[in-house]
């Protein structure tokens, strides 16, 4: 009597090993590009939050013509802030998020 589960061999038209390995290596090249376009995304949001915290800097060293030019009025109105933000948890932060509410559900 067996036991187990059936098996069946591989054929060399299914590809085997070779055609899993070019397969992981195709996930792991669309990770490392998606991971690449999450970073620089993250990395813009940095400089524009820079440059609106470089405003309250120059206006504390009294370079009000650089603290008060239309730009950055512009990154200091709350609806800015507001799609920065979101921007940021739905860009690079979603995994994160998910994971983190999927967990919390758990």
């Amino acid at each position: 009597m067996l036991q187990g589960f059936p098996s069946t061999p591989r054929s060399a038209a299914q590809g085997g090993l070779l055609a899993s390995a070019d397969a992981a290596e195709a996930a792991k090249a669309d990770e490392l590009q998606r991971g690449l376009l999450d970073l620089s995304i993250a990395w813009g949001l940095v400089a524009v939050c820079c440059a609106h915290h470089f405003g309250h800097l120059a206006h504390a060293m009294g370079w009000h013509q650089y603290a008060h030019t239309p730009l950055m009025h512009a990154l200091g109105t709350p609806a800015v802030s507001a799609s920065l933000g979101a921007v940021a948890l739905l860009g690079p932060g979603r995994k994160l998020l998910t994971s983190g509410v999927m967990s919390l559900v758990r």
